[in-house]
């Protein structure tokens, strides 16, 4: 029988493992917050290039980042934000689509109907075909969500969430657009 302090030696040192692998493997160790500063991430466009999130650091910018396997759980909100209209020169909206939580909905098929988005509405979308977006910003699991994410022009987070908004929230972010927007 081993001495019980050989147990305590060998438990610590496979926890200490155990948290280098998650640090090197990029873990988070916090999850994204209100308040918090962001930096720009490359993302790829709707063709597979290389993109960056426009305006951020600029003005207001309000992300969908959204997981093709629910891509109207936010419609609500998106309802609602077209019955405003807030000032181009200091708003910003757009897409990003999830396409790592998509595994049975081919890439170059979700990328053609982003593209026919992008043509009939004269939508912004981009595309994450990584994860980069969500281990780059600590969003965590994503999978099967749509996410909203309000960025004030310093690139600090506004408003953060996961799933489907409430009418309260909503109208609270709506308002928190107004806000940052003068408008």
């Amino acid at each position: 029988m081993r001495p019980l302090h050989a147990s305590k030696h060998r438990i610590a040192a496979l926890g200490a493992a155990a948290l280098g692998a998650l640090l090197c493997a990029g873990g988070p160790l916090h999850a994204m917050a209100v308040g918090q500063s962001v930096e720009n991430v490359q993302v790829r466009d709707a063709s597979d290039r290389p993109a960056a999130i426009p305006y951020l650091g600029r003005k207001t910018v309000l992300i969908f980042y959204v997981d093709p396997d629910v891509p109207d759980q936010n419609d609500p909100f998106s309802e609602a934000l077209k019955k405003h209209r807030f000032p181009a020169e200091r708003f910003f909206g757009l897409g990003i689509v999830n396409l790592k939580d998509a595994p049975f909905l081919p890439n170059s098929i979700v990328r053609a109907m982003v593209r026919r988005e992008i043509r009939e509405n004269n939508a912004v979308i981009l595309t994450d075909p990584d994860r980069i977006l969500q281990s780059a910003w600590n969003l965590g699991d994503c999978n099967n969500k749509s996410v909203i994410i309000l960025l004030d022009p310093q690139r600090r987070v506004r408003f953060y969430k996961k799933g489907a908004l409430t009418e309260g929230e909503i109208q609270s972010t709506i308002q928190a657009i107004i806000g940052l927007t003068g408008r």
